[in-house]
């Protein structure tokens, strides 16, 4: 005790200053608030990563047409969404009209394919050069049918390549790109659920891509 009692009032001033200004030097409250900005970054990232996996699980189920389940149609297209993420440049605003919210009897993984295709199809038809660039995704049931349509303002299809659309190995885009077997797979799995997948589409305004699937209501046990 005899060494504290040895600190003079002064003393202890000094030494809070410096103190003080040691804390402002190495700036505390920042370094804390960015371990903390950095836990909850790398937390984020984790439950990320955990989504994507969970998403592509869905994509790796059996694929055989029989196994329909019902489910819900906005699922698999946020599913998609997600997935493409890293690829929706900061120039394209998505919109959802989510107008059908009932479940739907399917294969769900297949028709995931789908989603994913036609929206993959329109991020890539919009380019950067597109100040506002839009995709709109809209489902909605019209009579005895779920209609779904994925719309862009991108480059459009030349109408020379239009008749060959949903033909095998048919593509405008290069090698790397693909193989072409996008939208044939896509004619192949919606013609599966009895249904049908058009298009209309000018160069410089747009694409719009409507499918329309066979309603039926799911009874009660």
């Amino acid at each position: 005790m005899e060494n504290y009692q040895e600190i003079t009032h002064e003393e202890m001033t000094l030494r809070m200053a410096e103190l003080k200004k040691l804390k402002e030097e190495i700036n505390l409250a920042y370094i804390i608030k960015d371990f903390a900005d950095i836990l909850a970054s790398n937390n984020n990232g984790l439950m990320r990563v955990q989504r994507i996996v969970s998403d592509l699980r869905v994509f790796s189920r059996d694929q055989q047409p029989e196994n329909r389940i019902w489910f819900k149609i906005e699922d698999e297209i946020e599913v998609s969404l997600r997935l493409l993420q890293h690829r929706i440049t900061s120039n394209i605003q998505i919109t959802k009209s989510f107008n059908f919210l009932e479940l739907f009897y399917g294969n769900n993984s297949r028709l995931g394919q789908v989603f994913m295709n036609l929206i993959s199809n329109a991020v890539e038809a919009i380019p950067e050069s597109v100040e506002k660039g839009m995709l709109t995704i809209r489902t909605e049931k019209i009579e005895d049918k779920v209609v779904i349509t994925v719309t862009d303002n991108g480059l459009g299809i030349p109408e020379k390549y239009q008749s060959a659309l949903f033909e095998p190995f048919f593509t405008t885009k290069t090698q790397e790109k693909g193989m072409g077997l996008g939208l044939s797979i896509c004619y192949g799995i919606v013609t599966e659920h009895g249904g049908t997948i058009s298009f209309e589409s000018t160069v410089g305004e747009g694409t719009a891509f409507t499918i329309e699937l066979p309603y039926s209501i799911k009874e009660e046990n």
